[in-house]
């Protein structure tokens, strides 16, 4: 389990990831916890929202873990190997992480990723204050086709659990099949790597259960390291019933005010097509 504690306005949030067994307040003082990937018993009174998360796991103290890879995916990391591909580790530094979060954003907004409700927690725009707060619990490692930079990908850890948080690669670089190359590698070296340093599961992340979803190939993508589907759930919980209400009736304030900022903008480009 990994917490992230953060003051908002006049309340105290809470991010906990991976928890499970039964829920106690005590636990989770903070006024509003958002339970990610968690396997919790919460009374339902205190849930202000809840949704189901799938991901995949594969489990890392039993078996070889290359007979768990598809033949392609086999195949496309020995080519990489072949081509010259390197690994570079970044180090936790402000311009680093600043690279990175630039990176990660010019990649999701080329591929709509945060129009997936499946994949919004993982796809959500990053800035570096959030990975200073769990900077302990992350790495980073890029990969480079001489000095040209190619992928990146960027885990999460508690003590049981490695987490595929973010993965990222050069839409300009040609030919793609060498982008696709270090994208694999990347992620096979991070579960080599997990396993090496004991943790019992690596955790792929969100996955799309749709298969006519434009963006399942996320998902054929992660399938084809092995692993079987897992189903968590995501949640903002709120003890307090005063609480409850004030976030339940902010949230629809801000509801309202996007609605029509959204209705004022296409408004505007209705009037401007017009008169054109």
């Amino acid at each position: 389990m990994l917490k992230i504690r953060k003051s908002a306005y006049f309340l105290n949030h809470e991010t906990v990831w991976f928890a499970s067994g039964d829920y106690d307040p005590k636990l989770y003082p903070a006024d509003v916890t958002y339970f990610r990937q968690h396997r919790l018993s919460i009374p339902r009174k205190f849930i202000m929202s809840s949704e189901p998360f799938s991901t995949l796991f594969l489990e890392l103290s039993t078996g070889d873990l290359v007979k768990g890879l598809s033949w392609t995916t086999r195949y496309d990391i020995s080519r990489g190997a072949r081509d010259g591909i390197r690994f570079v580790e970044s180090q936790k530094d402000t311009s680093s992480i600043a690279g990175f979060c630039q990176r990660h954003s010019i990649f999701t907004k080329a591929k709509s990723l945060g129009k997936s409700k499946a994949l919004l927690p993982l796809n959500k725009g990053l800035l570096p204050r959030d990975l200073e707060a769990v900077k302990a619990h992350w790495s980073l490692n890029s990969a480079f086709m001489k000095d040209i930079w190619l992928a990146d990908l960027l885990v999460i850890h508690d003590d049981d659990r490695t987490r595929m948080w973010i993965i990222t690669n050069n839409l300009d670089y040609n030919p793609r099949s060498i982008v696709g190359y270090a994208s694999k590698s990347l992620v096979w070296r991070s579960i080599c790597d997990a396993k090496t340093k004991g943790f019992a599961f690596y955790d792929f992340g969100g996955v799309i259960l749709d298969e006519n979803d434009p963006r399942y190939g996320i998902t054929r993508f992660k399938r084809s390291f092995g692993g079987y589907l897992v189903t968590e759930e995501n949640s903002i919980v709120a003890p307090n019933p005063i609480v409850r209400v004030g976030y339940q009736i902010a949230s629809r304030v801000r509801y309202k005010m996007r609605h029509q900022e959204s209705r004022l903008g296409a408004c505007q480009c209705g009037s401007s097509a017009h008169s054109s």
